[in-house]
């Protein structure tokens, strides 16, 4: 290796969709009650067209829309809706990646201005 490169540790960590999720649901039935699925991800993503016009968090709504009853009838934990728009569909399947740069590339070399050092250009 020669002096113009520089290999950085670089956490990485990959959530696989596949097509198994489509048999998910938002409820589990127990002797009546319901109860939410052990489902945890959903495609729901920040929205900043609004904020400007509304002054609305960007993000999802806290627990997506969940409440307390589903399908008119009480539910012992929060469940989402049936037609709730934080399940995933087939154009969700994919690998999404989450990275996070070391401590020392993500802060100013100087206090109070934004000289940050270079950043990796090949992944």
């Amino acid at each position: 290796m020669d002096s113009n490169h520089l290999i950085v540790p670089i956490k990485v960590q990959a959530l696989v969709i596949d097509g198994q999720f489509k048999d998910k649901t938002a409820v589990v039935e127990k002797g009546g009650v319901y109860a939410a699925s052990d489902f945890r991800w959903s495609p729901l993503t920040y929205d900043y067209q609004k904020v400007p016009r509304t002054l609305t968090p960007a993000g999802p709504m806290p627990f997506y829309g969940a409440e307390h009853k589903y399908a008119g009838s009480p539910a012992e934990q929060l469940v989402l809706p049936k037609d709730s728009t934080a399940f995933p569909t087939n154009d969700d399947r994919g690998v999404y990646l989450h990275w996070i740069l070391p401590a020392g590339l993500r802060h100013a070399q100087t206090p109070g201005l934004l000289d940050f050092p270079a950043l990796p250009d090949h992944w």
